[in-house]
């Protein structure tokens, strides 16, 4: 989901909307996550979570030893 291929990109992000919304009518404890990273609008990913039936919780993003 991060980076698919530009040919797949729209389809697969919509299926993925289905697939959640699908589940949390399904599974009550369905939960969306997100690392926290600059890049990530974490207010939307919890308003979009929230739209689907999900929970949402983020998660701290841990660096490789190689990068500390």
């Amino acid at each position: 989901l991060m980076n698919p291929q530009p040919e797949f990109a729209e389809s697969g992000f919509q299926s993925v909307l289905d697939f959640t919304a699908l589940c949390a009518k399904t599974i009550p404890e369905t939960t969306i996550t997100a690392v926290e990273t600059p890049e990530v609008n974490l207010d939307k990913l919890r308003k979009l979570a929230g739209r689907l039936g999900a929970a949402f919780r983020v998660r701290p993003l841990i660096k490789s030893p190689r990068e500390q």
